[in-house]
């Protein structure tokens, strides 16, 4: 039985292939569709979007 969010987002489960990008939690199911993936508009922001998450938590970690 799928759960809903298998439903909603069949792309997304478990990092059980080759081709999981950690960064977006999705599976491209081969190195090469990873390799396309991480070309991506989407992709490229959600990583920015991490960096500077983990910029702004060490800027704040060290005015303390």
């Amino acid at each position: 039985m799928m759960r809903q969010h298998e439903i909603d987002h069949p792309r997304k489960r478990k990092p059980s292939s080759m081709g999981w990008c950690r960064i977006c939690q999705i599976d491209c199911e081969t190195v090469e569709g990873l390799d396309l993936h991480s070309q991506t508009r989407e992709h490229q922001k959600m990583a920015m979007d991490m960096v500077m998450s983990i910029k702004q938590d060490t800027a704040k970690k060290q005015k303390l």
